[in-house]
């Protein structure tokens, strides 16, 4: 694994945006099933 910064910080950004995505993910199907 590269330990330039810039590939540090793409990494945490992907890291991130992939929790955010699951989170949304959920909130969206609980409210689609709570239609």
């Amino acid at each position: 694994m590269a330990a330039d910064p810039l590939t540090k910080i793409a990494y945490k950004t992907l890291q991130q945006g992939k929790s955010i995505a699951g989170l949304a993910h959920k909130e969206i199907s609980s409210r689609l099933m709570n239609l």
